[in-house]
C-alpha cells in the first residue's frame, strides 16, 4: 500500500494517457537505506501500448544526481517495482508509445525495498 502522502503521482491525476514529468518530491533526507518506486498500472489501452518510466534522482531537487532508474518498459496492467533510490529529491518521468495509449490512473510511489516485479 502507498502512502498518500508520499505519492509521485496519485490517481487523482487522471488517466497516464501521454507523456508527463511529475515535480520534485522531497522525501525530507538523504536515504540512509534503499527505498524503490511502486508503479500501479490499471490498465493498458490503446494498439501496442508501451510505457516507460524513468525515476530521476536529486540532491537539490533541480539538478539530476547519479545513475537514473529506468524500470523495464511496460505493456500490460500489473505493479511494478523500480530499482533502489537513495537520494532526498526524487521525480518520474513517463514515456507512452503505440497507437492512443491508455494506462489508466496510474498511482507512483515510494516503499521500502526491492526489485521490479510484475505478477
Amino acid at each position: 500500500m502507498l502512502d498518500a502522502n508520499l505519492m509521485l503521482r496519485a490517481a487523482a491525476a487522471g488517466a497516464l494517457d501521454g507523456n508527463e514529468t511529475g515535480a520534485w518530491f522531497d522525501l525530507g533526507a538523504t536515504q540512509k537505506g534503499p527505498l524503490s518506486v511502486l508503479i500501479m498500472v490499471p490498465s493498458a489501452g490503446g494498439t501496442t501500448p508501451t510505457l516507460d518510466i524513468e525515476i530521476q534522482e536529486s540532491t537539490d531537487g533541480s539538478t539530476l544526481d547519479g545513475d537514473q532508474t529506468q524500470v523495464p518498459q511496460i505493456t500490460a496492467a500489473g505493479v511494478y517495482r523500480s530499482a533502489k533510490v537513495f537520494k532526498r529529491y526524487i521525480r518520474f518521468v513517463a514515456t507512452t508509445g503505440g497507437s492512443s495509449p491508455d494506462f489508466g490512473a496510474v498511482e507512483i510511489g515510494p516503499t521500502i525495498g526491492g526489485d521490479q516485479e510484475k505478477p
